[in-house]
């Protein structure tokens, strides 16, 4: 069951310790504007020579809704679920689920593999508050972003529980990210309960490949590489490999992330199992 807690002794700035329920985050992404894709895209940066630092997005994701948010945060300079908790305050709650994702992932997705995470887990919607960094993180600014990001290993203890978003198993490109490696370290470093999350369709399809060979996702988690993980922004990605390196070493780091996700597709089995 999701803890119920009240504001705990924590170094967390209060509108870090918030977090969304699912039908909220349903809601919000479905009422995203028809037009933010082409929106996003046309406002990627461009180099000197005019080609685009990011690949354009193909449908709505973690980008397109950062974007967004951003966005609405120029005014108020608050985070997204500062600003929701004044209109709809019983959709906004102490957070006791941390959402490890890549961005590239679709939105759909995102809402998919979660209502599947608490059928699976039996857990509440209405008590499950979770902690997406586009809501939850004040986006308002680089700086405002990078202050946060300062706080990131204590978020993910603070919540308690991590669930790692996989888009695909056959292409797991979360576990090649690295803020999500990192965030898995803190899971296990701190003792969180961790479980990966994927569609019920996601599912069905891993558990008939799965009894055909070795499944991709396996070698994946087996072969785990921060050094070698990637993130847009460089100096994010370098500052943070340098935290590693400084704090537990590389090889420690892939070994304890390699193993926790190892044990943690065992459960992703028997969910699809009992599907």
């Amino acid at each position: 069951s999701v803890n119920k807690r009240t504001h705990e002794k924590s170094n967390l700035p209060s509108h870090l310790m918030q977090g969304l329920i699912y039908d909220a985050l349903c809601r919000l992404i479905d009422g995203l504007p028809s037009d933010i894709l082409d929106t996003v895209n046309n406002d990627i940066p461009k180099d000197k020579n005019g080609t685009r630092k990011f690949p354009s997005n193909l449908f709505n994701n973690g980008y397109v809704n950062q974007a967004y948010i951003t966005a609405l945060a120029k005014d108020d300079k608050l985070s997204f679920c500062e600003r929701h908790r004044k209109q709809f305050p019983n959709e906004v709650g102490i957070a006791n689920v941390f959402v490890s994702w890549f961005l590239g992932t679709s939105l759909h997705t995102l809402k998919e593999a979660l209502k599947q995470y608490l059928l699976d887990n039996g857990l509440p919607k209405d008590k499950t508050y979770f902690w997406i960094c586009d809501y939850c993180i004040n986006q308002a600014d680089k700086t405002s972003v990078n202050d946060d990001l300062e706080y990131l290993e204590e978020c993910v203890k603070f919540n308690r529980r991590t669930v790692v978003v996989v888009e695909s198993l056959e292409d797991a490109e979360v576990f090649t990210r690295i803020y999500c490696v990192s965030e898995i370290y803190y899971s296990q470093k701190h003792g969180c309960t961790l479980n990966i999350a994927i569609t019920k369709q996601e599912q069905q399809k891993f558990l008939h490949s799965f009894a055909n060979d070795i499944h991709p996702s396996l070698k994946a988690m087996s072969n785990i590489d921060i050094k070698s993980a990637q993130c847009r922004n460089e100096d994010e990605r370098v500052n943070r490999l340098k935290e590693v390196e400084d704090n537990i070493g590389f090889a420690k780091c892939n070994s304890t992330v390699s193993k926790v996700l190892c044990a943690e597709l065992s459960n992703t089995v028997e969910n699809a199992l009992n599907i």
